[in-house]
């Protein structure tokens, strides 16, 4: 999948940046980079100043708004008939989840923003105010600590994306516990691609499924078909660099590929059963290796060639995508 982001939402972007020099902006995204990669104590914010702002803006809002848009497209596919009219965005930095569910369902009327860094706020607020969509322009922002914040009414969607790893374990579940509380549809729930991220999201499947939750995506839940714990499930999102995304990280390439790990949490269960492709697709000479979770579990299937309408579906699938394999 390749996820372009909105273009009134680039055209406030670079409007953003005007007075700031390639290399200044390169210099703030290698001190902000740093500081993600080496962690810090929970609690503690990755921002420190409003050139951390411009930093982020300019090479990890893209990111995120196309790992929301891969992760909330698996649930429109999987429930295509539910329309959410309001959203709760935790966690909602520069307001990218915003940007998605708008693009994605442009009947939602309602969207409320936390965040814990005032000047986080501002700028997802001035970006915001450049949408064209009603529900976006009006989103009400808020700054809390959401280690502890209570969440004060009821939303059909509510989204967390990278925002579990900066909390301390307890506190991460306990906000989950409020979150899933205040949601009426779907809980969604994004994190980095990686082993932790992937353990994180397991965690959090597990609890909710507790609470009385279904897994919609990306596989209808068994407790029984576990991956097995030397491995992890992440997805990946093709994004197009543009020039000022390319001088933030210094980067010769024109896109940019984002690993993530996510869950759909729902109220209701899923209506169909399906299978999806968990890695990229191995094409061999007249035989396609595909790798995915099914009702069975997870398997390996082999298609030939000699299966015709089948082998021409297996030669367009791509990591992630939802297929049929025993029609």
């Amino acid at each position: 999948m390749l996820v372009e982001l909105p273009l009134s939402l680039r055209r406030a972007l670079d409007a953003r940046r005007t007075g700031t020099s390639g290399a200044e902006l390169a210099l703030a995204t290698r001190a902000l980079s740093d500081r993600y990669r080496a962690g810090l104590p929970a609690g503690s914010s990755f921002i420190e100043s409003q050139a951390d702002v411009s930093a982020y803006a300019a090479y990890r809002l893209p990111a995120t708004y196309a790992a929301a848009v891969a992760t909330l497209s698996a649930l429109r596919e999987v429930w295509p008939d539910w329309q959410p009219r309001s959203l709760l965005d935790l966690g909602a930095g520069l307001g990218s989840g915003l940007w998605a569910v708008a693009t994605l369902w442009p009947g939602i009327e309602r969207m409320t923003a936390l965040d814990a860094e005032a000047r986080m706020i501002a700028t997802g607020r001035e970006l915001s105010a450049a949408a064209a969509h009603p529900a976006l322009r009006a989103a009400e922002w808020r700054q809390a600590n959401l280690a502890q914040a209570e969440l004060d009414g009821s939303f059909d969607l509510t989204l967390l994306a990278y925002l579990l790893g900066e909390l301390e374990p307890d506190a991460a579940q306990q906000l989950i516990s409020r979150a899933w509380s205040a949601t009426t549809g779907a809980l969604v729930v994004i994190e980095p691609g990686t082993p932790e991220g992937f353990h994180r999201i397991e965690r959090i499947r597990d609890e909710v499924v507790a609470f009385g939750g279904y897994e919609l995506a990306p596989c209808p839940y068994d407790p029984s078909h576990r991956v097995p714990a030397d491995d992890w499930t992440h997805f990946s999102v093709r994004l197009p660099r543009s020039r000022t995304h390319r001088l933030a990280k210094e980067a010769a390439l024109n896109y940019e590929d984002e690993k993530f790990s996510y869950v759909v949490l729902a109220r209701e269960p899923p209506k169909r059963t399906y299978t999806r492709i968990l890695r990229h697709p191995q094409v061999r000479k007249g035989h396609i290796y595909l790798q995915l979770c099914t009702p069975e579990g997870i398997q390996t299937i082999v298609v030939s060639k000699r299966e015709g309408e089948r082998y021409s579906r297996a030669r367009k699938a791509e990591w992630g995508d939802i297929f049929e394999w025993n029609e």
